[in-house]
This record gives structure tokens, sequence and C-alpha cells, in this order.
């Protein structure tokens, strides 16, 4: 009888392991899921920053992007104003929302210093640099 017993403990011991296993699995597929989700976001937006030669600062400007934790944007980005300006905008409140919902739903941290925002944008080898 103790044998049985003994034998069960570990059995429902061995399915609670398992259960919380896959728990903690399928909660990193979603993060990761998540995480890439942003990733391609961020490399589109990239990529249309990025799908015109700099080659007259005058036609370029910046936006901030992103979400932190702690508030306020991530970072900032240089576009040409000779793209879809509206569309490109429309992405990067995107992306910021769902970064801002990624930092909730994770609990993510982040610092909470003040990222300055450029005061323009140069030109160096036909592609945008942020000046401070």
């Amino acid at each position: 009888m103790q044998t049985f017993v003994k034998k069960s403990k570990l059995i429902i011991l061995s399915f609670i392991v398992i259960i919380f296993s896959c728990k903690d699995t399928a909660e990193l597929r979603d993060k990761e899921r998540d995480e890439q989700k942003l990733a391609e976001e961020y490399a589109e937006i990239q990529r249309l920053s990025l799908s015109t030669n700099c080659e007259d600062a005058k036609d370029w400007t910046f936006t901030s992007i992103g979400s932190r934790a702690c508030g306020g944007p991530a970072s900032y980005i240089a576009y040409s104003t000779k793209i879809d300006v509206n569309a490109f905008l429309d992405l990067i409140k995107l992306y910021s929302a769902h970064q801002y919902q990624y930092n909730q739903k994770w609990g993510v941290i982040s610092p909470c210093s003040i990222i300055i925002p450029p005061t323009g944008v140069i030109c160096e080898n036909g592609k945008p640099k942020l000046q401070y």
C-alpha cells in the first residue's frame, strides 16, 4: 500500500510539473511572438525611413518612435518629407501603441531618464543622421 501511495504522489507531482512547464513554454512563445511582431513593424518603418537618399537635409525631419515602459518615446527616427508622411506616421503610431501594450503585458522595466529630442537632421553619405 505504501508503494502505491508513493507512486501516486510521484505521478501527481510529475503531472503538476509538466502542466506548469507547459504554461511557461506557452508564455515564452507568446512573448517571442509579440517581440517578432514588434521587430517586423520596426523593420518596415526603418525600410520606409531609408527608402529615399538623403541629399538635402531640408527635405528631412524627425519624429519620436516607440514607447518606453517608464513613459515617453523610445527614440527618434528621421524621415524624408517626400514619402507618404501620413502613412509613415500612422505606422509609427501603431508601432508605438504595440510597444506600449507589450510593455504593459510583459511588465517591462526601462530607464526613466529623459531622451533629449534631436535638433535636426543632416545628410551623411546619402543617409539621414539625427543631429543633437
